[in-house]
């Protein structure tokens, strides 16, 4: 088969990728940097041209973009008559998931997965709606704020809107300045702050497919 992979991760399904080419399977992929072309060259790994890599490896959400990338992807399955196109990038896959899960094999997420992993709050509210207790929030804001900081009790728990921010505890007002003091001053993003319960379990699952069946991990840790 030939495999469409597109990814910024660079690495993040690599072994996965030497064991197709090793099966005898072909790989085209986009890359950003010529040591990594290299590297993959000399594991059997073949590269779309560079101006087609500049397109998968920019991202905006503009309407402009996505009809660009879908345009580049139809062209690049005729050309190199692809038979599976596989997206490790989420929000790349959040645009292409729908146009072409019907049309090629895909592997990839949906844009209402992306919303899971991109949005805390996209992801309480679904949990909300389906009638699960959900923290109550005590506050939002935006990190440019006078107020940052004030009027809250503690511990507390910040969760920004915006997925490339992580999940905080603060356990003081202190702590809180001192986080703030690490932002860019022009910093925006929206936040907001739900009551603490001490002792909760946190699992994170992680899986992967062998052979038509599942393998799960679990991992169950203490946290607020």
């Amino acid at each position: 088969m030939n495999i469409l992979y597109y990814d910024h991760y660079i690495t993040s399904s690599q072994q996965t990728l030497i064991s197709l080419v090793e099966s005898g399977h072909t790989v085209y992929k986009n890359w950003q940097m010529d040591e990594e072309k290299q590297f993959d060259n000399s594991l059997g790994m073949l590269h779309i041209d560079e101006a087609d890599a500049e397109i998968v490896n920019s991202w905006d959400e503009t309407i402009e973009y996505k009809a660009e990338l879908i345009k580049l992807t139809e062209d690049l399955i005729e050309r190199y008559d692809i038979d599976v196109l596989k997206v490790d990038t989420p929000h790349h896959s959040s645009m292409l998931y729908d146009y072409f899960h019907k049309k090629i094999k895909y592997i990839g997420v949906s844009e209402e997965i992306y919303l899971l992993e991109k949005s805390k709050n996209h992801g309480r509210n679904l949990v909300e709606s389906l009638g699960v207790s959900v923290p109550e929030i005590i506050k939002r804001g935006n990190y440019s704020d006078d107020d940052y900081g004030t009027n809250l009790s503690f511990p507390c728990v910040e969760k920004p809107y915006d997925e490339e921010l992580s999940t905080k505890i603060f356990n003081s007002v202190d702590e809180m300045a001192a986080w703030k003091e690490t932002k860019d001053p022009d910093t925006s993003h929206d936040y907001y702050i739900e009551e603490y319960f001490p002792d909760m379990v946190e699992a994170q699952v992680s899986y992967v497919i062998v052979g038509g069946e599942y393998y799960i991990k679990d991992i169950c840790t203490i946290s607020g």
